[in-house]
């Protein structure tokens, strides 16, 4: 049970006990005895008195490590005794508690399989079973303790997250007690009595109000977990503010289908379209044919017919399809149409516009549509912008006469934008960068709307009573006015009439994320009546979120908000609201002067990277059943030999001896290469659709030798699925092509001269796409490396992936990764404890950076430097770890070699904008490992940081002490400063190096932690006056007035950044 729930039922138990007799004397209530029960181990006993002449009796084992049990037995009572009659207590005192609650456990279990063994080994479905186990607890508590205090605890798992538990507890104290009301649990909070603070939210925590004499207190506490958020609808529509980036096109969903523009404009319905999905299992009603291409290519498979409206849509005007399904990267497209001439294109059979991912085929793919994130988008006040990186127009939908450099479409019912530059060698892809390979963001799509709904959602998970609705500026009541669904966020109303056009409809709410940080509220309130209708109050609040152990990434740091006010209320006559002929006017007067003071970052630092995210890394599985027997490679000369493949575990430590000391799989390959230049080789299928390697530069293996002579080879990309090398058919035991292994099918394959995998468990077939063909195509890279006699122990083996001639031919379409090896006369074995791409997720020119770490570079040691130590260990915590082994610590290792006038760089493009502006420096740290200290060094940020454009600059001649890490803190004052960068808008982080000097310079650098230090505290000052004035019965005064100060932050209001006065006056 949620320990929220238990520290209620505690409280609960101690008022039982406080209202009822001392524990041990004369009965014992219930929850007191269950406290007792678990805090001492001896067996109590106790009984309720029920209704009749019956009581209940529990008992509880005596061994305080034994699973408990609760044992209920019924027995005779005495006749009901008043001893409180006698002594003159009033019996309505004793407490009154009503448990009622259910534990549900319910088990299922299926079995299938069928009666007919014969008849089963035809069919694909095994014998299976499975056990189901759903759970309910649902317990309520209700009742009075004494005539004070009310008690309502309610739990039940069934209902949503975040309306699972339900407590309140309340205490009600008499008129000449100090105390005069308490509650616990789930209550509103607030201080309503001021418009300054006008926090009024519904949390679990504590209210306290007391009295002394004139003088009135309130006090607050809780922890709050949910995120605020307004959403604002008007009428049945809301407003939308969107982002886009050029890279966000929509993938794989618009092709352009004709073969030559003088067909345009295609015959109505006479598209055919067929895919290929490359999926052998869904084969049975498809169609196997042989398709055309592109300068004489061809490709054979089964392909499944495409419905028009059900699968896409086609404008045979622009001759370009809209597929409704996913288009994945393996998938063959094939197609004809006809002509407005009925001419039919191909003239037969039917003509590939994709095939997998061949680069032949991508003039047909369109990749200028972008989805606005809505359909049904109001034309009306529609704004749309093309931005560059610092903001500026380029293209605005209203005035695009004035914009020729781009030609803009809008289909407001789907919410789809089509841009077009002319200017471009392809109009149809008007943002060049962002596309494969490159993929840079350099561009957004700006866009403002109205769009239609037909219900109103709000986010998931909201806390109940968190919201206010309001329709208009009216605040609605929950259940009268509307309804809303804590759970999924849907928000409805009774009376959806009262909903026109013009209807604004306002919700503040709050909901709970799934990582929710509890930030407790702490306030109080203290009010002085020197007389009725004449008093002078006071209010502090805080709300400070837990300080973190270690540093905070930039944008989600613990923050902390202390707020103050007073306020002066007067009013006459005294008995406000006493209007009549003795006192014919009311004049009511108020004020309020208030202050707050924001910490936007309690830590006191934020880190923008540290470069332990900073190394991609796509981990390839070193389970022998994830590797299989592979085709001849083309460069393999001699006879083939044998390869037996295992796999074990290995402590880490034994491999790496900075690794921890758990387990780690190894592949084993036992090979016996007896004749002269024999071989054999093993594969890996790493995608059956095929990956982008574009980010990755490095395959790393971790390998431990056998000081045999013998060569290991590594092919990359797409190899041939023929081991034999004789051609069709494919040989499989997947005997009916469902891509299982039925009864029956288990009998292996004849590969190598031998048969492979009977009564392995395992589906044993050349077939490494599953598309149930035998593909022979191959398209590689190869690297290669010697095993020499000294080579006994595990090492590291980096290959850079350029370095292979064809990997750009290559790199954006990985399946398989074949290792072979090659030897005369040797046999041993080879182990395997790392087979890993990697690459990093920074932009890079004219230099070499590579992402390293403390455990997989034994020549990066940072924490051998004391002044680097205690820095993180002042950020991280402990930099050992429970094995006494240094944690893993990052930085990013740049290397130079730069002639005169060249620059080499790094660069990082966030997806989201970074503020900066509550911090005062920057902060990174520096080694200079090698090379020399000539070359300038500089860091610069800002939305554009191309040269000439927005941004700021530290820079510096790279000639720090080679014998020591280096801290390096700037103010921001004292950056250098290109173009009109902007703190609040860091879109772009580039690290470099230039060569201003007449001679070449090389070297290489470490480079860690970029961070932000030197808080700025947010203080402002808020005022308020107000007068009301009834003059009489025909007419009354209302009015305010309210300045605000732009860095005044209210509790549970976002903050306006920008100053305000607002006054209004009403009469009547």
């Amino acid at each position: 049970m949620p320990s929220r729930l238990l520290a209620a039922l505690l409280v609960v138990s101690f008022l039982v006990a406080g209202a009822s007799e001392a524990p041990g004397k004369g009965n014992e209530t219930l929850l007191w005895s269950l406290v007792k029960a678990n805090l001492h181990p001896p067996r109590p006993h106790l009984s309720i008195p029920l209704s009749g002449d019956e009581k209940r009796a529990y008992s509880f084992p005596q061994n305080a490590t034994a699973e408990k049990e609760i044992h209920l037995s019924f027995f005779a009572a005495p006749p009901p005794y008043s001893q409180e009659q006698s002594s003159g207590t009033n019996s309505s005192e004793e407490p009154v508690l009503k448990i009622s609650g259910r534990k549900v456990i319910g088990i299922k279990h299926t079995l299938f399989r069928y009666l007919d063994e014969e008849w089963a080994k035809s069919h694909p479905e095994k014998s299976t079973s499975s056990t189901d186990i759903d759970q309910k607890l649902q317990v309520r508590v209700t009742g009075m303790v004494g005539d004070r205090s009310l008690v309502e605890v309610e739990y039940d798992d069934t209902r949503p997250r975040s309306e699972q538990q339900s407590i309140h507890l309340t205490y009600k104290g008499k008129e000449e007690e100090v105390l005069q009301e308490a509650e616990l649990g789930d209550v509103r909070l607030g201080f309503p009595e001021t418009s300054i603070f006008p926090y009024d939210k519904e949390l679990f925590g504590v209210k306290a109000t007391a009295k002394l004499g004139r003088l009135h207190l309130t006090g607050i506490g809780s922890l709050t977990k949910g995120v605020s958020e307004t959403r604002t609808f008007t009428g049945r529509s809301t407003f939308e503010t969107r982002h886009i980036y050029d890279t966000s096109y929509l993938k794989m969903r618009y092709y352009r289908i004709y073969f030559d523009p003088s067909d345009l404009p295609l015959d109505i319905a006479s598209a055919e379209v067929f895919i290929d999905d490359q999926d052998g299992t869904n084969n049975q009603a498809s169609i196997e044919m042989t398709v055309q291409g592109e300068n004489g290519d061809s490709y054979r498979g089964w392909f499944d017919y495409q419905y028009p409206v059900e699968d896409y849509l086609l404008d045979y005007a622009l001759g370009v399809i809209n597929f409704k399904r996913g288009i994945e990267d393996n998938f063959i497209i094939a197609l004809s149409y006809r002509d407005t001439s009925s001419h039919r294109h191909p003239a037969e059979g039917y003509r590939m516009i994709k095939k997998k991912q061949d680069s032949l085929y991508d003039s047909y793919y369109l990749k200028n549509r972008y989805y606005l994130g809505s359909r049904r988008i109001q034309d009306d006040d529609f704004l749309l912008r093309i931005l560059n990186l610092s903001g500026q127009v380029l293209f605005d939908f209203s005035f695009s006469e004035d914009y020729p450099e781009y030609e803009v479409e809008v289909d407001y019912d789907e919410g789809i934008v089509r841009v077009l530059k002319p200017s471009e060698v392809d109009p149809e892809e008007p943002f060049p960068e962002a596309y494969p390979p490159l993929s840079f963001h350099q561009y957004t799509i700006y866009t403002e709307y109205h769009h239609g709904i037909d219900a109103f959602f709000l986010s998931p998970d909201i806390i109940p009573g968190s919201e206010k609705v309001y329709m208009d500026g009216q605040l609605l009541t929950r259940d009268v006015d509307y309804l809303l669904d804590y759970s999924s966020g849907f928000l409805s109303f009774i009376d959806p009439g009262r909903i026109t056009p013009d209807t604004v409809i306002k919700v503040d709410y709050e909901w709970m994320p799934f990582m929710g940080r509890a930030a407790p509220i702490l306030g109080v309130r203290g009010e002085y009546f020197f007389q009725e209708g004449v008093s002078l109050g006071s209010t502090f609040v805080s709300h400070a979120s837990p300080r973190t152990r270690k540093v905070p990434q930039l944008g989600s740091a613990p923050s902390s908000l202390k707020a103050g006010g007073v306020d002066l209320n007067f009013s006459f006559p005294w008995g406000r609201g006493e209007v009549d002929a003795s006192s014919p006017y009311e004049v009511s007067l108020s004020g309020e002067v208030a202050g707050s003071r924001l910490n936007p970052n309690t830590f006191g630092k934020a880190m923008i990277e540290n470069f332990e995210l900073t190394k991609i890394i796509d981990e390839l599985a070193r389970d022998e059943e994830m590797w299989q027997y592979s085709s001849p490679p083309p460069e393999a000369m001699g006879p083939r030999g044998e390869i037996l493949i295992s796999s074990e575990d290995i402590p880490g430590e034994e491999i790496n001896i900075e690794w921890s000391r758990n387990e780690r799989e190894v592949l084993v390959l036992d090979y016996s290469l007896d004749t002269s230049q024999s071989w054999d080789s093993v594969v890996h299928s790493i995608s059956s659709q095929g990956k982008d390697y574009t980010q990755m530069h490095f395959l790393e293996l971790w390998l431990k030798g056998d000081g045999k002579n013998l060569t290991v080879h590594l092919n990359v990309g797409v190899v041939s699925e023929d081991v034999d090398g004789d051609g069709p058919p494919l040989k499989t035991e997947d005997v009916n092509g469902d891509g299982k292994l039925n009864p029956g099918e288990d009998i292996g394959i004849w590969i190598r001269g031998k048969l492979v995998g009977e009564g392995n468990g395992r589906l044993d077939s050349e077939d490494l796409d599953g598309n149930f063909v035998l593909d022979t195509e191959e398209n590689i890279s190869t690297y290669n490396f010697a095993i020499e006699a000294d080579w006994t122990d595990w090492r590291r083996v980096t290959l850079p992936l350029n370095t292979s001639a064809n990997w750009e031919t290559v790199e954006r379409v990985v399946k398989h990764l074949r290792l072979w090896i090659e030897g005369s006369g040797v046999e041993g074995t080879l182990k395997f404890a790392g087979l890993d791409f990697f690459g990093d997720r920074w932009e890079e020119e004219n230099l070499l950076a590579l992402p390293i770490n403390t455990h997989d570079d034994p020549e990066y040691d940072p924490f051998s430097d004391s002044d680097f130590l205690a820095y993180y260990e002042e950020m991280y915590g402990e930099a050992e770890t429970y094995e006494e082994k240094w944690r893993k610590e990052g930085a990013f290792s740049l290397e130079y070699n730069l002639t005169s006038g060249e620059e080499g760089w790094v660069q990082q493009t966030f997806i989201q904008s970074q503020d900066y502006s509550s911090y005062g420096s920057l902060n990174f740290w520096v080694y200079r490992e090698e090379g020399d200290g000539e070359a300038i060094f500089y860091l610069r940020f800002g939305s554009d940081v191309k040269e000439g454009e927005d941004y700021y600059e530290i820079s510096r001649l790279a000639d720090w002490d080679q014998t020591k890490w280096h801290h390096i803190r700037v103010s921001f004052d004292d950056l250098s400063r290109v173009g009109t960068p902007s703190l609040r808008e860091v879109k772009q982080l580039r690290a470099g190096f230039r060569n201003p000097f007449q001679t070449s310079v090389q070297g290489r650098m470490y480079l860690n932690d970029i961070f932000l230090s030197e808080v700025k505290m947010r203080e402002g000052l808020s005022r308020r006056v107000g007068l009301t004035a009834n003059l009489g019965e025909s007419f009354s005064v209302d009015g305010q007035y309210k300045e605000m100060d732009a860095a005044f932050q209210a509790l549970g209001a976002n903050s306006l950044d920008r100053s305000s006065k607002q006054g209004e006056m009403g009469a009547t």
